[in-house]
C-alpha cells in the first residue's frame, strides 16, 4: 500500500497538471486574440489620424505587444530594414511563415490580411480592410470567450475526476 501511495499521488497530479496545460492553451489563445485586436485597433487609430507609414505603424505596435507577436513584429521590422519595404505583404507573408502562433486557421488568414491591409498605398482602403478585419476578429474573439467559459472549467473538474479514477483504480 505505501509503495503504490506515491505512484497514485503522482498520477494525480499529472492528470491535473496535463489539465491546467490545456485550460493554460485556451487561455493564451484568447490572450492572442485581444492582443491582435488592440495592435489593429492601433492600426485603425493611427491610419486615421494620418500617420500610416507602415515602419511607424509598426515600431508603435512593437511598443504595445507582450506576447509571441512582439516578436513577429520584430522580426517584420528587421526584415523590412534589410529588404525592400515596397513589398511589405511578402514580408508579412515570410515573418507569419518564421512564427507559430496559438490561434486557429481562420485566425491566420486574418492576420495573414493585415499585411495585405498594410500595404495598400490608399490610406481609406487600408482604413476600409483594416476594419473589415478587425470586425472578423471580434467574432473570433467572441467564439473565443464562449469556447473558455465553457471548456475552462470542464477541462479542470475532468482532470481532477480522471486523477481521482486512476487513484482508485490503483487501490
Amino acid at each position: 500500500m505505501y509503495i503504490k501511495l506515491p505512484g497514485m499521488v503522482c498520477l494525480f497530479i499529472f492528470s491535473v497538471l496535463f489539465s491546467r496545460s490545456i485550460t493554460r492553451k485556451i487561455k493564451n489563445r484568447l490572450l492572442e486574440l485581444e492582443e491582435i485586436n488592440r495592435i489593429l485597433n492601433d492600426f485603425i487609430v493611427s491610419i486615421n489620424v494620418g500617420l500610416y507609414d507602415v515602419n511607424f505603424l509598426i515600431t508603435e505596435a512593437i511598443k504595445i505587444t507582450k506576447t509571441t507577436y512582439h516578436d513577429f513584429l520584430r522580426d517584420v521590422k528587421t526584415t523590412m530594414i534589410k529588404k525592400d519595404l515596397s513589398d511589405f505583404s511578402a514580408i508579412w507573408f515570410e515573418c507569419l511563415n518564421n512564427h507559430k502562433f496559438n490561434i486557429s486557421r481562420e485566425e491566420m488568414i486574418l492576420l495573414e490580411n493585415i499585411g495585405v491591409s498594410l500595404s495598400f498605398n490608399d490610406k481609406n482602403r487600408m482604413v476600409k480592410q483594416l476594419t473589415l478585419i478587425q470586425s472578423g476578429l471580434t467574432e473570433a474573439i467572441k467564439k473565443a470567450r464562449e469556447d473558455r467559459d465553457s471548456k475552462v472549467s470542464l477541462y479542470e473538474k475532468m482532470g481532477v475526476l480522471f486523477g481521482s479514477f486512476l487513484v482508485v483504480i490503483f487501490i
